[in-house]
């Protein structure tokens, strides 16, 4: 737990925002513009299109945000 109290304080400082969010949490499949979950995507899938509001993103990028 301390390694997560080191994250908030080095998010505060730095004017970032810092999000503890569940372990299951179904990042890969939510885009990170409007919040629409597209649903499950096959692991060979690195890059795909929301649905919704037509963003591309990489199965990476989504994860780091």
């Amino acid at each position: 737990m301390r390694e997560f109290t080191s994250l908030d304080a080095a998010t505060f400082a730095s004017w970032r925002t810092f999000i503890r969010i569940g372990r299951f949490e179904p990042t890969s499949q939510v885009c990170c513009v409007c919040g629409v979950k597209d649903g499950r995507k096959p692991p060979h899938v690195r890059v795909w299109t929301c649905g919704a509001c037509g963003t591309v993103q990489g199965r990476e990028d989504v994860n780091s945000m």
